[in-house]
């Protein structure tokens, strides 16, 4: 009875079933309470490991029952999910998530797990940490260490550089660049050893190839239902058609604010869109030396600040024409995007309000969130839950929204006779460089953006084109290049086709589990 029980399809959905509500519950727990206490008392605990592992020998059991061919596509795909389940049982058991202290001038072979101390095979000796900030501001923007690894075991040294999304990996340790001490000579990196991910990448590998091959089964489900989806009304498909091609819609959300901000927006809205368009075309170097329309990276920004490419009816252009000609209105505008609660309710605003101003996160004693986000940063980065990620990720869009409406951002300006074809922003371009017709047009830009007299200041803004024409014609990408990009920028392609997929994707969803409950529906003649 007990075999029965194990290999039985009915106890698989079941257990998936239960591990998923553990998994949502998780979730929740992880939002309001962090990262470690969502882990302790799910994902760690006895009863849900013990699911995961009863999964795993129900899967193997059903294949063993079933006498399956591992060389089909179907039992491939399910067979990827036990190396999977495997893989993250070896991790979870075996792995270590730990972090290392080291100071400027020190090497040091000891990492702390859960507050007790464990050796590595090698030393880690840190040689320089250098920390960058945003500029006119205190928050640290990038910060890297540079190490040497001495492994006296294998007569082995090397030096390594260790920053942002670049890890120095050694004899089975991953280390990364997480925090640093307050005195900012001192590094932590966190340590990362995994012995299942090769496992887990078995299985993944194994799943993607089961996905393969059943599309090239005949006899596949896939197959099936792609067959029985041919047959379909064709109003379906002039569905998936329109939605390939219909305008996405702006977003709109504004609170009650004073007349005259609410005026200046809806002025700037209407009167503003030639200008934008002009503004757009200018070629603007991003920060790692990508020479690209000006559309390009405001789409970037605004994006960043409230997940949408529009905003209130205006795009992009508009928004950041705005931004730095206009600082002190648009910092009473919601544009911020705050993803939790719990984020929401600390800074005292309503918990449902997705979208916050600058205002909002500072009072008489300056940031609200000092503390937290500095907190935050010493976090380990699985540590953190979503409350933790989301104070860091406000901090960087903070940055973002106020390098924004100072220009620090627009490096428009080609310095002329540059040996490495350096471009500056507004502010610097006014200090470093000499161009006084520059400045000059420059400044009527802004005074007439700032008068509202938007038409007028078009052909300043050709000015400034035909400068970078010529001082940084080295650069600058070709006309047909800038248009290509633009035309791209405008055509929202990877939004309209996700739409699509995600309707393609419900319908099949839908007709098979419809399908498998209805014998009516499925014809296999």
């Amino acid at each position: 009875m007990l075999t029965r029980i194990l290999s039985s399809y009915y106890t698989m959905v079941v257990l998936l079933v239960i591990l998923a509500v553990g998994a949502a519950i998780g979730t929740f727990l992880e939002n309001d309470f962090g990262n470690a206490y969502a882990k302790s008392v799910i994902y760690a605990s006895i009863w849900y490991q013990g699911l995961l592992l009863l999964a795993s020998v129900n899967l193997i059991l059903i294949f063993l029952k079933k006498e399956m061919n591992l060389l089909r596509p179907g039992p491939i795909f399910h067979f990827s999910f036990v190396l999977i389940l495997i893989g993250a049982f070896i991790t979870f058991h075996f792995g270590l998530d730990a972090s290392m202290n080291i100071r400027e001038g020190e090497k040091s072979n000891i990492i702390i797990v859960n507050n007790h101390q464990i050796t590595v095979p090698f030393y880690i000796e840190l040689k320089d940490f250098t920390l960058l900030r945003y500029p006119g501001s205190r928050a640290p923007s990038e910060f890297s260490s540079d190490v040497k690894v001495i492994d006296e075991e294998n007569n082995k040294s090397f030096e390594a550089n260790i920053y942002m999304n670049n890890t120095l990996t050694y004899r089975g340790y991953k280390f990364f660049q997480t925090s640093y001490d307050e005195d900012e000579k001192g590094t932590i990196l966190s340590v990362n050893k995994d012995p299942g991910v090769e496992v887990t990448y078995v299985g993944y590998a194994l799943l993607f190839l089961g996905l393969i091959l059943t599309l090239f089964d005949r006899k596949s489900r896939i197959r099936f239902l792609i067959k029985k989806i041919q047959k379909m009304p064709i109003a379906v498909f002039l569905l998936l058609f329109s939605l390939l091609f219909s305008n996405s819609s702006s977003y709109s959300q504004i609170s009650a604010y004073s007349d005259y901000l609410n005026k200046y927006l809806n002025e700037h809205k209407t009167k503003s869109k030639e200008l934008a368009k002009e503004f757009s075309t200018l070629i603007v170097q991003g920060p790692t030396g990508r020479m690209k329309p000006l559309d390009t990276q405001n789409r970037e920004v605004l994006s960043k600040l409230t997940g949408r490419t529009s905003w209130n009816g205006m795009d992009a252009n508009q928004i950041m024409l705005g931004m730095f000609t206009r600082p002190g209105l648009w910092k009473k505008v919601n544009i911020i995007k705050v993803k939790t609660p719990k984020l929401r309710k600390l800074l005292g605003v309503p918990e449902n309000q997705k979208l916050l101003k600058f205002s909002d996160f500072f009072d008489d004693d300056g940031f609200k969130l000092t503390k937290e986000t500095k907190e935050a940063n010493k976090m380990v980065p699985s540590k953190r839950g979503t409350f933790e990620r989301d104070i860091i990720q406000v901090d960087e869009l903070l940055n973002i929204l106020f390098m924004s409406q100072r220009a620090m951002l627009l490096k428009v300006f080609p310095v002329p006779n540059d040996s490495n074809n350096l471009w500056v922003d507004f502010p610097d371009m006014f200090m470093e460089l000499e161009e006084k017709e520059l400045q000059n047009s420059t400044t009527k830009v802004f005074d007439l953006v700032y008068s509202r007299k938007y038409d007028e200041a078009i052909q300043y803004i050709d000015n400034i084109r035909k400068f970078q024409i010529k001082h940084g014609k080295n650069v600058m990408p070709t006309t047909r290049k800038i248009n290509v990009e633009l035309q791209y920028n405008k055509s929202s392609i990877f939004i309209r086709l996700s739409l699509a997929y995600l309707l393609i994707g419900f319908i099949l969803i839908f007709y098979s589990l419809i399908s498998m409950f209805n014998n009516k529906m499925v014809n296999t003649k």
